[in-house]
């Protein structure tokens, strides 16, 4: 019979990444991603609840995310604030490196490949936060149409429609820039 876990220190460092590149990849903004990372740790480690498992417990993280995403975005005040200028941080982080597929092809080179993964950027920069959540859970933490309809608290139909509405999206958009 398995044992309850519970969040703890080792599991949330090892989670926060994820949390944050989530919700960097909902709003494009270092602090507001800062922010909803703080939030859903003190929610981990101050939680009663049990978990079957570390991937129950991560599946749990990534929904506390993005009801904190959700939340945040909702919150009139937040459309009131001013980022500095200059804050992309879309360029900074070391996970966007291989977003356009890098391939070690000899006839890709890193200028094409440094393109390549700007329209991508770009393009899914674009996107509704939903569908950015999608496209971002399935083809980057690579969960399945049903675990990330459980994380979301929606129908698989409803994710599968994301997916192609934000695929289509991302199409348009980098045919247009191209």
């Amino acid at each position: 019979m398995e044992e309850n876990l519970k969040p703890d220190e080792m599991m949330v460092n090892r989670l926060a990444p994820s949390v944050y590149r989530i919700a960097y990849n909902y709003f494009g903004c270092r602090e507001d991603a800062e922010d909803i990372m703080q939030d859903v740790i003190i929610k981990m480690l101050t939680s009663d609840k049990e978990f079957e498992s570390e991937e129950h417990i991560k599946s749990w993280t990534i929904r506390c995310t993005v009801n904190e995403c959700h939340s945040l975005y909702r919150n009139p005040f937040r459309r009131k604030r001013v980022y500095p200028d200059g804050d992309n941080a879309w360029k900074d982080d070391a996970w966007w490196e291989n977003a356009a597929g890098r391939q070690e092809d000899v006839f890709i080179s890193e200028a094409e490949a440094d393109y390549e993964a700007e329209l991508v950027r770009d393009a899914l920069s674009r996107l509704h936060p939903r569908y950015r959540i999608a496209l971002y859970l399935y083809y980057y933490e690579e969960y399945s149409v049903r675990e990330i309809a459980g994380m979301l608290g929606k129908r698989e139909s409803t994710v599968q429609t994301w997916l192609a509405r934000g695929r289509r999206q991302m199409a348009d958009i980098i045919e247009k820039e191209q």
